[in-house]
């Protein structure tokens, strides 16, 4: 966006800064990384800042937080933060925990103070800075939205330098958090429906009723021996079982450019969109690749679980049914019933991967064998269902 650029703005004051943030901070697609580095070129021109760092919550499965990362003459940039980082040394005699500690802004000027308490100011130190501010938002976060200023000008910064950005820090953290709440809602929507469903929803589609046809590959993967396993195992050990054949199958079904929808016990219900320039001959032999793909990963564990595949073809229905404030983004359809039919059928046949005729005449280099013809549940006339040997 061209408002992002920084113009040469010699009248600019501290009131059209926070003017200028405000209105850009709220539109919609604009980076919060593009958006850092916009507002700090701006503060420059104000203040002598040379470094800017601002730390953000998140909720994600494997992220913490964030940091962005700005110095003059560098692209601004984001670091994410581990779990474990908040339990790490280098969090703990972090400036940001110091500010929170102290419940107030920590400042140390550099050019006069050893911090041997902090070692990321030892090293600023190291590079000049003679300055340093750190200040944060209170919030009940488990991480306060909080941002550092440092400079190196001789002296530091002057009493005018630090009131500004005092004054800018609780405007810039209340922007940057909403930033972060957003980022947030959209993650917590796609790590419990999925990529394209959780986008969907954030998007707005939330009306029950609210759904389309699409034309789509449907794997439905099942654990074998499960009950078995919950008999012998403890709940821990029980969960890692799950955990590690869960990981295994999304991974490979996210790489092959699936869309994992929902977990139902100890099955996976993925989703291979067809159309654009995904044909279905395309789509059917990415979901065997999937299929292949999460076997090798399960083979490289130790107490590896096995699991048997259903592939199935067809329209579904995709989108938001349910109750009138109880909703679920999935879909559902013929296609979907036949998957959940021959994946029961894969198991009293002892194959692990069984598929529909369709399916079956979609994957030309790959080998696969009748399984005859069979009446299934729900369905008037008997299905020929076929089972995959191997590639041709």
């Amino acid at each position: 966006m061209n408002n992002l650029v920084p113009q040469d703005e010699p009248s600019q004051t501290q009131a059209s800064l926070l003017d200028w943030l405000m209105r850009t901070g709220a539109v919609r697609n604009v980076e919060s990384v593009d958006l850092f580095g916009a507002f700090c070129e701006r503060v420059a021109k104000l203040v002598p800042v040379e470094r800017v760092a601002m730390q953000l919550e998140n909720l994600h499965p494997l992220y913490y937080g964030y940091c962005l990362h700005w110095e003059p003459f560098n692209p601004p940039f984001e670091i994410a933060r581990a779990h474990s980082f908040a339990e790490s040394e280098a969090f703990r005699t972090s400036p940001y925990t110091a500010a929170l500690q102290s419940g107030a802004f920590l400042r140390v000027k550099l050019d006069t103070e050893t911090p041997a308490a902090l070692p990321l100011l030892r090293d600023l130190q190291l590079r000049g800075f003679t300055d340093f501010m750190a200040d944060f938002l209170a919030t009940d976060e488990r991480m306060p939205p909080g941002v550092s200023w440092a400079t190196r000008r001789s002296g530091g910064f002057s009493d005018t330098d630090l009131a500004t950005l005092l004054a800018l820090t609780p405007h810039c953290c209340t922007v940057f958090r909403a930033h972060a709440e957003r980022r947030k809602t959209e993650m917590v929507l796609k790590t419990y429906l999925g990529s394209q469903a959780g986008g969907e929803v954030f998007a707005g589609q939330t009306q029950r009723g609210k759904v389309q046809g699409m034309a789509a590959v449907v794997l439905l993967t099942d654990m074998r021996g499960f009950t078995e396993a919950t008999m012998l195992l403890c709940e821990n050990d029980v969960l890692e079982l799950l955990n590690r054949y869960f990981e295994a199958v999304t991974d490979a079904v996210s790489q092959a450019g699936g869309e994992v929808l929902k977990f139902i016990g100890d099955a996976v219900l993925s989703v291979f969109p067809v159309g654009s320039n995904r044909t279905a001959a395309d789509r059917c032999a990415a979901a065997v690749n999937a299929i292949a793909n999460a076997r090798v990963a399960l083979n490289n564990c130790s107490q590896a679980p096995d699991f048997v595949a259903a592939l199935t073809i067809g329209t579904v229905a995709y989108g938001n049914i349910g109750g009138r404030e109880r909703l679920d983004f999935t879909v559902v359809g013929a296609a979907v019933n036949l998957a959940s039919r021959l994946e029961a059928l894969a198991k009293e046949c002892g194959v692990a991967v069984v598929m529909s005729a369709d399916v079956a005449a979609c994957l030309p280099l790959f080998r696969t064998k009748s399984l005859g013809w069979h009446r299934l549940k729900g369905f008037e006339n008997p299905i020929e269902a076929f089972a995959l040997e191997a590639r041709s």
